[in-house]
Formats: C-alpha cells, sequence, structure tokens
C-alpha cells in the first residue's frame, strides 16, 4: 500500500511570513517530499518522497499521469480549488468551502 505520512513538525511550525509565501508556491510533491514525523520509527525519514517516486514510475500510463498532474500542483492551486475559485481535475470528489 502507498500511504503518505504525516510530515515532520519542523515543517508544520515554521511560519513565518516569507516561509508561508515560499510554501503556497510550492508543489504538493515538493510539501510531501520532506522527513515525516519522528513518531513513525519504523519508517525511513523519506519515506514519502520514496513513494511519491514510485507512484510516478508506476507501470500504469493513466495513474502515472493522474498523480504527475496532481503532484505538480501548487499549494495556492489547491487552495483556489477549494474556495471554489479554480475546478481541476485531479480535484474530482473533493469538497469546496
Amino acid at each position: 500500500m502507498k500511504r503518505l505520512l504525516d510530515i515532520s513538525q519542523e515543517y508544520k511550525a515554521d511560519n513565518t511570513i516569507n516561509s508561508m509565501r515560499k510554501f503556497v508556491k510550492k508543489t504538493l510533491s515538493e510539501i510531501f517530499s520532506v522527513g515525516i514525523s519522528r513518531k513513525y520509527t519504523s519508517f525511513l525519514s523519506n519515506h514519502d518522497e520514496i513513494v511519491i517516486k514510485r507512484i510516478l514510475n508506476d507501470k500504469d500510463e493513466d495513474k502515472r499521469k493522474k498523480f504527475e498532474k496532481l503532484f505538480s500542483l501548487t499549494f495556492i492551486d489547491c487552495l483556489k480549488k477549494f474556495i471554489g475559485e479554480n475546478n481541476f481535475d485531479e480535484f474530482d470528489g473533493f469538497p469546496t468551502f
């Protein structure tokens, strides 16, 4: 099973203005490729990065293309989707607020 784990607290806690400006421009792949939380002692610290690479190298071409599009979206793209400003096919089924 390919499952992403929680990211490390150090990445979540960095909430300075400059960090937030950079964060909203990062792709989902960049966001989830950072180290995982220390509570996961049975996994490598780069577990999520490995999972993302496996997904992006999947033999199923349709699945691979869908995830390539998804992981290339920026965080701001996600926010725009959730407030109903933009609609991406990758987010079909996700709610808007």
